[in-house]
Order: C-alpha cells, then structure tokens, then sequence
C-alpha cells in the first residue's frame, strides 16, 4: 500500500498548515486545470499539475507536493485525477464561487474565426500589447463585435481590412547569415545544459530516498517494482532530478531479488544514484 490512511490524514494536516493563512481562489485553480487536460479525460499529468499550481500561486513545498502527487495517482501511471486533487485542497481551502461548475468545466469558445487559436484561460495574462480603439470608431460595416483584445488600432491612412482576417506577417529579415538546423539546434542544446551540481542534487536526492524508505510501511526493506517506479518517478519529477527513465529501470532490475521478485530498497538507492551520476560524468 503506497497511500495509507495515516499518511492521507498527514497530508490534509500538512496542506491545511500550508495553506490556511494564503490567499487561494480554488474555483480559479480548478478552472486552470480543466483548461490544461487537453486529452478531455479528467486527468493530468505531473507537470500540468505543477503548471496549474504556479498559475494559481498555490506554493506547495516540494515534500507535500510530492505527497498530494501519490495521493492522487493510485494507478501508477503519473496521471491525477483532477476532482482527487481538487478534493484534497477544498477540504483544507473552500471553494467559493457563484457559479456552480459541474464534473466537466468546458472553456468558452471564440467568436470570429479565432477558435483555434484563442484560449480562454482566466489564470493567463492578456497577451495582446495594442491599445484598443473606443467602440463608437469601429467600422460602420462591421456586423458583430469582435472579442476584447483583438480590436487593433489602424495607423493613420493605413487600409482597413475585414476584422476576421489576420494581418500578414511581416517577413523576418535577418541581419546575419541565416543559421541552420543544425547550428540551432546545438545553440538549443547549449542553453538547456547546466553545469551538473552534485552537492545540490544529492541534497535533493534525499527526499527521494526517503520517500522510498517511507512507502515501504511493514518495514521489510523490500517493495514491488511497480511501487518503487511510482514514488521514485514522483519525486524524480517534484525535486527536477532529472534521473533518466534507463537510469531508473536499471536500477530496479539490478535491485530486485530474484527469488521474491521484489526490490532491496537500500541496493536501488545506492544504485540509483551511482548510475545517475554515471550518466552525468560525475566520476
């Protein structure tokens, strides 16, 4: 048993010691995650959970995010339902809105053409920068109101165009040489690499190991694989560790004993992080 009901009644304890003094809007939080389940199907992955909580400036440590994280992922599959999460932080933060929102929350769509590329998103920013003309200079001809945001100012004996087509873009010029894929694709590269920490990432590493160490609540020293995957790829992603799905099989293979089909909790924390750091070039 991964999630017990003390550890489930901890991580209540937990979010409402986190989040009783902020300020939450939960009807807003909820909205973000139904806008960011793409595939329609109530759940969301790791990241989109993380993505939705940031939007929302719910600051949750990483310890109890990773704790809500296996709270809502009973399968093991990374995926959280989203009504599990969102009950896990209504009980300790009440949602307060005046409209009742039903099972499935479905984002207004755009008029004039723009569906397919307009989100509605109430956590976003507006992304438009042009100042918008008063609603008494709009063409005379126009039949319908365009949506806020995409009513652009016409600079002075510009041509006016249809307000459902898009201007044309203007062709990119640039200074230099063109650069090619291949150039770009190693200036990418550079940008996302950084200097690997191993005092930093042992630090972080720690709670992964404890985790593991944790979940296992007889106390035997061993856990089926499944369950090892699904705390160690939890925290693998709440602490940004980076550890290589390879790394990780590996280090379960390596670890699991052979006779009771089960892994030696302490041989994959010591394998695991020798096979990242391998991987990493760190000696």
């Amino acid at each position: 048993v991964l999630f017990s009901d003390r550890d489930e009644a901890k991580l209540i304890i937990d979010l409402e010691r986190q989040l009783a003094d902020k300020q939450v809007n939960m009807a807003d939080l909820r909205r973000t995650m139904y806008d960011l389940d793409r595939d329609r199907n109530d759940f969301l992955s790791g990241e989109q959970v993380k993505t939705a909580l940031q939007r929302c400036n719910v600051d949750l440590p990483p310890d109890l995010l990773a704790r809500l994280m296996l709270a809502t992922d009973r399968t093991g599959a990374g995926m959280h339902k989203i009504e599990a999460l969102m009950n896990y932080l209504t009980k300790v933060k009440p949602e307060a809105h005046g409209i009742m929102i039903g099972s499935r929350y479905e984002p207004p769509v755009a008029r004039g053409g723009r569906g397919s590329t307009f989100q509605s998103q109430a956590s976003l920013q507006p992304s438009w920068g042009a100042p918008t003309l008063p609603l008494q200079q709009l063409p005379a001809k126009t039949d319908y109101l365009p949506d806020e945001g995409f009513i652009e100012a016409e600079a002075p004996g510009s041509v006016s165009r249809a307000p459902s087509l898009a201007p044309s873009p203007t062709p990119f010029q640039p200074a230099n040489s063109p650069v090619g894929p291949g150039e770009a694709l190693e200036e990418e590269e550079e940008e996302d690499q950084e200097p690997f920490n191993m005092h930093k990432w042992s630090e972080d590493y720690t709670h992964l190991a404890q985790a593991v160490y944790g979940a296992d609540h007889d106390q035997s020293g061993y856990m089926p694989p499944e369950e090892v995957r699904h705390v160690a790829s939890t925290y693998n992603l709440v602490y940004n560790l980076n550890i290589s799905e390879a790394s990780l099989t590996s280090a379960i293979s390596s670890a699991t004993d052979p006779s009771y089909g089960e892994v030696n909790l302490e041989y994959f924390v010591a394998s695991l992080q020798d096979l990242h750091f391998q991987e990493k070039g760190a000696y």
